[in-house]
Order: C-alpha cells, then sequence, then structure tokens
C-alpha cells in the first residue's frame, strides 16, 4: 500500500478538502428527509413558515453539491497526471516495455479513481449510517435494533463472497496486462481466445454480483416493509413522521447495497497496488 500512502501524504491537504466538502454535502442530504418530513406536517397544519427551513436546506445541497464536484475534479485529474508522470518516468529508466507501461498507466488511473470515486462512496456511506441510525433512535429504539441485525446479516453475505470476488478481479487484471501483448503478435486465434476468457470472466463476475445483491436487496427491502408496517401499527404518527421514518430507513438500506460496490473496488484496488508495487 505504499504507493497510496504516498499519494495521500503528498496530496492530504487538497484531498482532505476535498472530502469535507463532500462530507458537508452528505450531512445536509441526510438531514434533508427530517426537514422535508417536518414541513409536510407544518404545511399540512396551514402553517408555512417552516417552508424556508426546506428551501435552506435544498440550496445548501446544491450549493455543496456543485462546490464539491468541480473541485473534486480539479484535485484529482492534477494528482493523476503528476503521479502518472513519476512512475512512467521510473519505468522508462528501467528499460520496462512500452505495452507494460501503457497497462500500468491504466493500472495508476484506477488508484486515483480509487481517491475520487469509491472514497466517496465510503464516506457518503458511513454518514448515511450513522445519520440514518440517530434520527430514527429519536423515533423508536426497536427499530434500530432490527437495522443492527440487517446489518450483521449483510456483513455476513459480505465476507462469505469477498473471496469469489477477489480471485475474479485478480483474474481479470491479469487479462487486462496481457491484452497489449497478445493483439501485438496479431494471431487471430490467440485474440479470440483472450476475448474468450474476458467474456467468462466477466459472465462469472456478473453471476457472483447478481447472488450477492439479491442476498443483499432480499435483507434490506424485506427489513424495510417489516419494520415500516411496525411503525404504522404500534405507534401514533403523523404523515410528515412516517415520510421521515421510512425514508431513514431506506437511506439506511440504502447505503448498505452499496457495500458490493465498495468492497469490489477495494479488492481491485488492493490486486492493482501489489501489481505496481512488484513491478517496481
Amino acid at each position: 500500500m505504499n504507493k497510496l500512502k504516498v499519494m495521500f501524504k503528498e496530496n492530504w491537504k487538497s484531498i482532505m478538502f476535498s472530502y469535507s466538502l463532500f462530507a458537508i454535502n452528505s450531512i445536509l442530504m441526510v438531514m434533508y428527509p427530517k426537514v422535508l418530513g417536518d414541513s409536510i406536517d407544518h404545511l399540512i397544519a396551514k402553517d408555512y413558515s417552516y417552508i424556508w427551513y426546506l428551501i435552506s436546506t435544498f440550496a445548501a445541497i446544491m450549493f455543496f453539491g456543485y462546490i464539491s464536484k468541480i473541485y473534486d475534479t480539479k484535485v484529482f485529474s492534477g494528482i493523476y497526471r503528476r503521479f502518472a508522470s513519476i512512475e512512467t518516468s521510473k519505468q522508462l529508466d528501467s528499460d520496462v516495455e512500452t505495452t507494460k507501461i501503457n497497462g500500468r498507466l491504466t493500472l495508476m488511473h484506477y488508484i486515483v479513481q480509487f481517491f475520487e470515486r469509491d472514497m466517496l462512496l465510503v464516506i457518503q456511506t458511513i454518514i448515511g449510517l450513522v445519520g440514518a441510525i440517530y434520527f430514527l433512535a429519536m423515533v423508536s429504539l426497536p427499530i434500530v435494533g432490527f437495522l443492527i441485525i440487517t446489518t450483521i446479516l449483510i456483513l455476513g453475505a459480505t465476507a462469505y463472497y469477498s473471496p469469489k470476488i477477489a480471485n475474479i478481479t485478480s483474474q481479470y487484471n491479469d487479462l487486462s496486462e496481457e491484452q497489449t501483448d497478445v493483439i501485438a503478435t496479431r494471431k487471430i486465434s490467440s485474440i479470440n481466445n483472450l476475448l474468450k476468457r474476458g467474456q467468462f470472466l466477466s459472465l462469472k463476475m456478473s453471476s457472483v454480483d447478481a447472488k450477492f445483491s439479491i442476498w443483499i436487496q432480499g435483507i434490506v427491502y424485506g427489513s424495510v416493509t417489516a419494520l415500516l408496517t411496525y411503525y404504522v401499527m404500534y405507534n401514533k404518527v403523523s404523515v410528515g413522521s412516517v415520510f421521515s421514518t421510512y425514508r431513514y430507513m431506506f437511506d439506511f438500506c440504502n447505503a448498505l447495497l452499496g457495500l458490493p460496490t465498495i468492497l469490489t473496488s477495494y479488492i481491485n484496488i488492493k490486486d492493482v497496488i501489489q501489481r505496481l508495487e512488484t513491478e517496481n
């Protein structure tokens, strides 16, 4: 993981500021269902004063979302340019083949994408889970208990499918590195064999991912349905409260649905870094 550490150490100020902007936007999005639910109740009661809180929250989400996206692109495109230039120079000095350098540039792009895209998903997931638990705890502690059980079940499914995904990812990255060399041979049989292997791995990954996702979706949507039914049946609630509670339960479970993507990205970036470290 040395390359990740070096990249973060050299650019930690700009990276942390980018993450901070995104975190602020994520926190505002977590607050939005509560503000919207309260606004619905006030509007039903013919009280229009609360609408300004809703408009202000929405405007803040739009503002920080825009600023975060612009700054994020500026920071990480610059990091990739510098990082790729340094690594390419090292490999040219070591007389590494052009095809290998091209493949390594692609792998290095994955590393930057991990910081730019996947880490944002991690931040969003953590804030979404913590925020949902906080607001739901104010409504009903039994709901939080059910959601914790749901989380444990999903983590179990994640642990089961993790080795399968890691194995396929490693094979797929092997294939990516071979691609340029195989095409350079200009042998149709070799190219067709490469494409068949790629198709096989894609189908294999799709099958594992589908099974993983189905398990998680089944647990998630089953839990949301059961919990919402429980909440409405055993609590005296307003329309706005039902809406915000449903949104927080759904957002909590939707955050858990991001686990397969996070897991796959982590496994892929770990394999990529090992390849780059081995090369150096």
